[in-house]
């Protein structure tokens, strides 16, 4: 019987596997970094801008339900800010958002717009839009249930 020696070869560099797994995990670190640096997309903006806005007007709604008083939620279009009777926090946004709103005539006047929200459920009701280059968003109160219902618009 004949036992010859194992030949060991000597690790002469990289393989042509590592080399590219390696690459791959540089393209996805590069992808994170350049995800976290760019701005926001003008729909990611308005849609962050209308859900923020739809959260505040479902608190305004639950403190008004829950301590039987009407609440209202203004917005100044002149002063570019969100306000309310029922909260002190205010909101703003940025001037390359457009703000369309649609309410009754009676809490509408000039640059400023409201919704009320009433103890028994119901609301004055209206839609608010928020426009950035072609991306909408809306914000709808019903008038009847006084449900805050979001959507983007195409």
């Amino acid at each position: 019987m004949t036992h010859g020696k194992a030949h060991i070869a000597e690790d002469d560099g990289f393989t042509l596997v590592e080399m590219l797994v390696v690459l791959g995990v540089f393209a996805i670190m590069a992808g994170f970094t350049w995800a976290s640096i760019r701005p926001p997309s003008a729909a990611a903006e308005v849609s962050k801008l209308g859900d923020a806005v739809a959260v505040y007007f479902n608190r305004v709604r639950a403190k008004s339900l829950s301590g039987w008083r009407s609440y209202s939620v203004t917005f100044d279009a002149g002063q570019r800010t969100i306000t309310s009777d029922a909260t002190e926090d205010r909101m703003s946004w940025p001037e390359h958002i457009t703000l369309v709103a649609e309410t009754s005539e009676r809490e509408s006047s000039g640059s400023w717009y409201r919704i009320r929200f009433n103890p028994d459920g119901s609301a004055s009701g209206g839609t608010i839009r928020f426009t950035r280059e072609s991306a909408t968003y809306a914000v709808t109160i019903n008038w009847l249930t006084g449900q805050v219902v979001r959507r983007r618009e195409f």
